[in-house]
């Protein structure tokens, strides 16, 4: 009787650990195939860090050519927000793509001066590399 209940929960315990393994990277394995969901593209990244690290040279190489104006207020905009708030973590939500244009979602922490948190969502929307929308 012993013999039985040792054989049974070995093959219980080394089928769970089969289950894991095969689970774990059988999850790696969808997420680099793209099977379900989108990745981040490398071009929303690079804009939600130079908004973070307010480098206005960054936002301008991802945004479409615009006027002098509309580049203009968004320096000014980039300067004046310097210093009221410092990021502490950036989290990609996720995103949706169609055709050539894709739209990327993301929650930023922030804190301000007196100590105060805040979380903000943000919407970025790609097309063509460049960033035309943000929401």
């Amino acid at each position: 009787m012993g013999k039985v209940v040792r054989n049974a929960l070995t093959t219980v315990l080394v089928g769970a650990l089969l289950g894991f393994v095969v689970m774990s990277l059988g999850g790696l394995l969808i997420q680099e195939m793209q099977w379900f969901g989108n990745r981040e593209s490398a071009e929303a990244r690079r804009y939600m860090v130079g908004i973070l690290e307010n480098e206005p040279d960054t936002l301008a190489s991802l945004t479409p050519r615009g006027d002098l104006v509309s580049r203009a207020i968004q320096y000014k905009m980039t300067q004046e927000s310097q210093g009221q708030w410092r990021p502490i973590s950036l989290t990609y939500l996720g995103g949706l793509t169609k055709g050539g244009m894709s739209i990327h979602t993301y929650a930023i922490e922030l804190r301000s001066a007196a100590g105060r948190e805040q979380f903000v969502p943000l919407a970025l929307t790609v097309a063509n590399g460049k960033v035309i929308r943000r929401e």
